[in-house]
């Protein structure tokens, strides 16, 4: 499956400006109240179609969506990673005070982990810009 990657910016000091992420499937312009892609959740179920299926009976940690096996393993190497109730795509970090032991992934490293853990080709790699 092809998706979409994007990277967050950095300020003068360090900080990131943004999360991380990866992005599948467009949103449905047409829906007026989630604008919700074919992959979205539903009664708090992702559909059995969605990237990340299929679904083992973990959710994850916290306020991690999804529980998929290559999610797991992805999550294996040191992400927060949660898939967005829109079901179109994955919030990411790998930095910060939740984050035990936080690493300074470049973005081809993080690349290189969606690439094994998943098996998605990265169509586009964009940095994140300050909002």
């Amino acid at each position: 499956m092809d998706v979409e990657y994007f990277h967050p910016s950095r300020s003068d000091e360090g900080k990131f400006y943004s999360d991380a992420n990866i992005i599948w499937a467009k949103r449905d312009q047409g829906s007026p109240y989630y604008r919700t892609s074919k992959f979205g959740m539903r009664a708090g179920k992702f559909p059995p179609n969605h990237p990340c299926a299929p679904f083992n009976e973990t959710r994850g940690e916290g306020s991690q969506m999804g529980g998929s096996e290559s999610l797991t393993k992805f999550r294996g190497r040191g992400y927060w990673a949660s898939c967005f109730p829109e079901g179109d795509g994955i919030c990411l970090q790998w930095w910060g005070d939740n984050i035990p032991s936080p690493t300074d992934k470049t973005a081809e490293e993080v690349i290189r982990d969606i690439e094994e853990c998943f098996g998605w080709t990265i169509t586009n790699k964009t940095r994140c810009v300050k909002h």
